[in-house]
């Protein structure tokens, strides 16, 4: 899964686009497949830095904040107009 992209601005530059995901239940934080969790990874074990720890290339900044529902349906605000 892409963590984001490069969007062009005009003037030869260019900025980071962070994506957010809604509803990512089966998520590995460290590989970044959708079919397991990082404790079912096989990857991560592969994977440590000279200081024998897991390197994470995803995080819980990727999952996207529930939306707020109104406590009305749209049935209810169509009624009101």
């Amino acid at each position: 899964m892409r963590r984001g992209m490069f969007i062009e601005t005009g003037n030869s530059s260019s900025k980071w686009i962070d994506f957010q995901c809604e509803r990512l239940s089966e998520f590995c934080f460290f590989c970044g497949r959708l079919d397991h969790t990082e404790r079912e990874c096989n990857v991560k074990e592969d994977c440590v830095n000279s200081s024998n720890e897991v390197v994470y290339q995803y995080g819980s900044w990727l999952k996207a904040s529930p939306l707020k529902r109104s406590r009305t349906s749209g049935i209810d605000h169509e009624k009101e107009k």
